[in-house]
């Protein structure tokens, strides 16, 4: 009697312990996990909506020292979904950008007045354009619709 000498059965014999082999190892690297050891996640400790980022179309520019240097900021302001929709902010924003557009630019001159180090700018003013356009957006039932200013851009060029 002769074992395994046809082409057939050693094809299979060979085959057998490598097809074992792979749904071994398709088992290992994917357990399915009965319902009960699946834990529940509460939805008050689901993850917090991340923000979103709406981008002010037109940056600020300022001129100093007579007009020779020009400062320009391009910013985004962000909002957590929720309470506020994207849509509605974007809309107070293009309704009133021309009066934040004034108020940070005040805002702006005030901080370049007293230090004109880019470095510096970007870490005041977030903070300080925040607060103004919370002023400016805010009402009784959203008093902060902003939650951070994020200075996309910062530049200063000599004229």
């Amino acid at each position: 009697m002769q074992l395994l000498t046809t082409p057939r059965l050693m094809l299979i014999s060979a085959a057998l312990p490598v097809a074992a082999f792979g749904i071994v190892l398709a088992q290992a690297l994917n357990p399915t996990l009965p319902d009960w050891a699946i834990p529940a996640i509460p939805a008050e400790t689901a993850a917090p909506i991340p923000p979103f980022y709406l981008e002010l179309d037109t940056p600020l520019q300022l001129g100093l020292k007579g007009g020779r240097v020009q400062l320009a900021v391009n910013l985004a302001f962000s909002a957590r979904l929720g309470t506020l929709d994207l849509l509605e902010l974007s809309t107070q924003v293009k309704k009133l950008e021309s009066r934040v557009l004034a108020e940070l630019s005040k805002d702006l001159f005030a901080a370049s007045q007293m230090d004109q180090d880019l470095h510096r700018l970007r870490q005041v003013l977030p903070a300080v354009f925040r607060d103004t356009v919370n002023g400016i957006l805010g009402n009784e039932a959203l008093p902060t619709p902003v939650d951070e200013v994020l200075i996309m851009e910062i530049s200063k060029t000599p004229n």
